[in-house]
Order: structure tokens, then C-alpha cells, then sequence
């Protein structure tokens, strides 16, 4: 516990993150942008953040996190599946993580975007060419090409993921 506030290391690490999430969301709704500067100081105060929690050995595996999401998510920018913003995002954060959670943390992210990207595309009309293009894949019917904001999928994806670490499901 810190200073008797009965805070615990997990809850500032939680909260931190969950505040970048929410500054990320508001960019992402308002300039559909995530600037260069705020990925360097989401970065740089995650793993100063770990580093003040864990020190060096905490440190070396959130490094470790941090290389791998590189792996994994170059490709997925190059096959623009994700725009840069979001990939940055995704790299700011996985130093907090271990690797197994930073894996966890990225599917329930993925997740939660097909649900969103689901419920967008039947509110605004889209839903039956959604239907004709999955079961009848000779078939192609043009949908409406609007930019899904990964960063909620992000924000929901942490809250889930973190939830079901603290309530002990994963």
C-alpha cells in the first residue's frame, strides 16, 4: 500500500493507463489522430512507471514486452489492419505488461473492436451487405468505408482485461 491510501501498485499502474486511454479516445473521436508526442510521453512515463514499481528486473521484461509488440504489430500496420496511431498506442502501453497479459490484453482489444465495428455497421444501415458479403462470399455489395476508432476497442479492451485479472478469471 502507498502513503496509507490504501492504493495498491496495480491500482496506480491501472489508473495511469487508463488515463492515457481515455486522452488517446478523445484525439482519436476529435482529429482521428494520435500525436507523435503524447505516444513519447505515454511511453516514457510507462516505463518510468515500471521501473519505479518493479525497478530494473520489472524494467527488463516490460523491455522484452515492448520488442515483441513491435513484432507483432509491424504487420499488422503493413497490411493497414490498424493505422500508426493506434500501433503506437498498443507500443506505449505493452511495457506495463507481461507478455502473456500484453497477448490477453490485445485479443480482448480485438474483440471489443469487431463488437463496435459489428454495432456500427448495423446502426448506420450496413448490416445486410455485412450478411451477404460473410455467407455469400461470391457475392461482393459495396459497404460504407467510415474509419473505425480502434482506440475504444483499446480502452474497452484494457478495462475488460484488467477487470478479469483482478477478479481472478485469467
Amino acid at each position: 500500500m502507498l502513503s496509507g491510501l490504501g492504493l495498491h501498485l496495480a491500482d496506480i499502474s491501472f489508473f495511469v493507463v487508463f488515463v492515457e486511454l481515455v486522452v488517446a479516445v478523445y484525439f482519436d473521436l476529435t482529429t482521428a489522430k494520435f500525436p507523435n508526442k503524447f505516444f513519447i510521453i505515454f511511453l516514457l512515463l510507462n516505463i518510468f512507471l515500471v521501473l519505479l514499481l518493479n525497478g530494473f528486473a520489472g524494467l527488463t521484461v516490460g523491455l522484452l514486452t515492448f520488442a515483441v509488440a513491435v513484432l507483432l504489430m509491424t504487420p499488422i500496420y503493413m497490411i493497414k489492419m490498424l493505422g500508426g496511431g493506434d500501433i503506437k498506442l498498443i507500443l506505449a502501453l505493452s511495457p506495463m505488461l507481461l507478455l502473456d497479459e500484453f497477448i490477453g490484453f490485445l485479443m480482448m482489444s480485438f474483440v471489443w473492436a469487431g463488437v463496435f465495428g459489428l454495432l456500427r455497421t448495423a446502426i448506420g444501415g450496413n448490416a445486410r451487405a455485412l450478411l451477404i458479403n460473410t455467407f455469400f462470399l461470391t457475392k461482393k455489395v459495396t459497404v460504407a468505408t467510415e474509419r473505425i476508432p480502434f482506440t475504444v476497442g483499446i480502452l474497452l479492451g484494457w478495462c475488460s482485461y484488467s477487470s478479469f485479472m483482478s477478479l481472478g478469471f485469467l
